[in-house]
């Protein structure tokens, strides 16, 4: 039996060893939860990968789960502060996301500043991030910066912009 695990950020996907003696067969076009599924994978599918297996029912050897990674780009605006004081205090409990999500060293830069007279928050990536399972990651990551900032000062609204540098290309 094939068993898989996610840290919470679904960046990193692991899978433990089969357990011997166990039957199975692999089938072309089978995914991970059984069902046939004929079209290529994109970015955000998992697949299990095995070597060829022999007759039906004998067990798959090698067997490998792979998640598809997307590289990826962001920038973020918070507004509703009336004070800079506000701002900063937003801008650490952020570094604390940016931290807990493993980005913080990944060329992530944000602070508070003025813009049209207004305070906020902005951040962006200056690199692409190269994340597994983006789709799911991006709306828990956004959601978390979100309540970071909301935490803190619960007027704020922040937007999120996604870039795909490979979509540009």
């Amino acid at each position: 039996m094939w068993q898989v695990r996610a840290n919470p950020t679904y960046r990193t996907w692991l899978t433990t060893e089969s357990q011997p003696g166990r039957l199975g067969a692999g089938v072309a076009g089978q995914v991970l939860d059984g069902q046939p599924d004929e079209r290529s994978l994109d970015d955000w599918q998992l697949a299990v990968v095995g070597d060829p297996g022999g007759a039906a029912g004998e067990p798959v050897a090698n067997c490998k789960l792979h998640a598809m990674s997307v590289n990826l780009g962001f920038d973020f605006i918070i507004t509703g502060f009336t004070d800079f004081d506000q701002a900063n205090l937003v801008v650490e409990a952020i570094a604390e996301v940016m931290r807990d999500e493993l980005i913080h060293d990944q060329g992530v830069g944000f602070g508070s500043a003025m813009l049209d007279d207004e305070i906020v928050v902005t951040g962006e990536t200056s690199s692409p991030l190269s994340i597994t399972r983006a789709h799911l990651w991006r709306s828990e990551f956004e959601e978390q910066v979100a309540a970071a900032a909301r935490d803190v000062v619960p007027d704020t609204n922040t937007k999120f912009n996604w870039h795909y540098p490979d979509l540009d290309q």
